[in-house]
C-alpha cells in the first residue's frame, strides 16, 4: 500500500471514539504518519442540510483549519462547481456573498 485515502465529513460518524471533525482528521493524520505513508483525504464537505449558509461556511473553515492544522498533504472537496449536486453539496464561486458584480471571467 503506497498511501491511505479517506472520506471525511462532518455529519457523520467519527473513527476510534473521536468527537468531531478536527479530532478524527488529526487521529488519521497522525495514524498516516506513524504508517509512513501519505494521506489523502479523497472527500470532504458540508452538506445543505448543516443549516444556514453561515452555518455551512464556518462548519468548511473548520474543516479546512483542521487539514492545516494536521498537515494534511493532499485533500479534495466534495464537489466543486457541480450544478447537478446544487441542491446538497456543492461548493462554488457563482454565488457570492458580496454585493459585488461578479467578474467577467473565473479566477482559480
Amino acid at each position: 500500500m503506497n498511501g491511505i485515502s479517506v472520506h471525511i465529513y462532518p455529519d457523520g460518524e467519527f473513527p476510534a471514539g473521536t468527537e468531531n471533525i478536527s479530532d478524527a482528521i488529526a487521529l488519521v493524520s497522525r495514524e498516516a504518519r506513524a504508517l509512513g505513508k501519505p494521506l489523502f483525504i479523497g472527500e470532504f464537505g458540508v452538506s445543505r442540510r448543516a443549516g444556514a449558509l453561515e452555518q455551512q461556511q464556518a462548519e468548511i473553515r473548520k474543516i479546512l483549519a483542521a487539514l492545516e492544522q494536521a498537515s494534511v498533504p493532499l485533500a479534495a472537496v466534495w464537489v466543486f462547481d457541480l450544478p447537478q449536486q446544487e441542491e446538497e453539496w456543492n461548493i462554488t464561486f457563482q454565488k457570492r456573498i458580496s454585493r459585488r458584480p461578479p467578474p467577467s471571467h473565473r479566477q482559480f
